[in-house]
């Protein structure tokens, strides 16, 4: 699918960054549209920003509404004098964004992932507004199995996500705990080109790659880095740096150093079971325990056999 950009009708800048500009589409308001920066042009692929595409109407009909639901996935390739220089995706919902920033001059800004992961550490700084909820509990676990449900349908398309981080993974927690994923051009199935060239962030980096291209095993050591740094809300760490007595996250802590380890990396599935269970405990040490009201004794009643009179005895001679 393709459309000529004269199409879009008049464009207005709503952000840009190092690889695209987004801009909002008047002619369709549920949509933007991205275009890509010329430094970025000469590297773009087509042929793999068409797979994209396509990928989602080879899913069953709750696999697709669910990945259109948590991505902004590339809808339509848009093309100039024959050449493809972006795309159009979803328009992010406003229940993404929150105000943040310094007293003086708060921002709307989207509620990222690492929001979430240093959601505690302006708690006493007054010089900081925050809408950020300080989310926790069963909220919080669902939040992350959220997450852990999309990680895991994107590979069973057998796609590669590559750059896991806080700045791609957008939250919310209305009307249910959400993750969506943006920069979905980034990813790309498994042995084959993405639409432009691999990128990591820094502080979410595998360090076990040694240069090679992204895979979906360096996507297991970014998810449990973020499901570890989303549950503790206590800033940019590793495993090794948590120190705890509190059984649950030590058990968490100790699937995430698996998951930053080189081998046997847990797997989407794995987390989920574990995020699950966590969640079990938490909802059934809150349910209320029913007391019984104690037993009374009382006096049995006395049983009267019934009276049978005697029949007459009936003599043959």
């Amino acid at each position: 699918m393709a459309t000529q950009k004269s199409k879009l009708g008049s464009l207005e800048e709503i952000g840009r960054g190092g690889e695209g500009i987004v801009y909002r589409c008047r002619a369709r308001p549920n949509q933007v549209y991205k275009e890509f920066q010329p430094q970025v042009l000469a590297e773009v692929d087509e042929d793999a920003l068409d797979r994209l595409i396509a990928l989602p109407s080879s899913l069953d009909k709750a696999s697709h509404q669910y990945l259109l639901a948590r991505t902004t996935w590339p809808l339509e390739k848009v093309v100039h004098k024959g050449a493809a220089i972006g795309y159009t995706m979803p328009l992010i919902p406003g229940a993404f964004f929150v105000t943040h920033g310094v007293r003086a001059y708060p921002k709307t800004c989207e509620c990222d992932w690492n929001k979430l992961a240093m959601r505690t550490t302006w708690l006493d700084n007054s010089n900081i507004v925050s809408g950020v909820p300080q989310v926790s509990g069963t909220q919080l676990l669902e939040l992350l199995m959220d997450l852990c449900k999309t990680v895991e349908l994107l590979h069973r398309m057998r796609l590669v996500i590559g750059d896991i981080s806080g700045r791609n993974m957008l939250w919310c927690l209305s009307p249910s705990p959400t993750v969506m994923m943006i920069d979905n051009d980034g990813y790309r199935v498994e042995g084959m080109r993405g639409v432009t060239l691999p990128k990591q962030t820094p502080d979410w980096q595998d360090p076990y790659l040694g240069g090679a291209d992204t895979t979906r095993h360096s996507d297991l050591y970014k998810l449990s880095l973020a499901v570890l740094r989303g549950y503790l809300g206590s800033g940019i760490i590793k495993p090794e740096q948590v120190d705890t007595k509190d059984p649950a996250v030590t058990r968490l802590v100790d699937l995430a150093r698996r998951g930053t380890g080189p081998n046997n990396r847990p797997i989407a599935s794995e987390w989920l079971a574990l995020l699950t269970g966590l969640r079990t405990q938490l909802v059934v040490a809150d349910r209320p325990v029913l007391q019984m009201p104690p037993l009374v004794s009382r006096p049995q009643p006395t049983v009267i056999e019934s009276f049978v009179p005697k029949r007459p005895v009936i003599k043959f001679n």
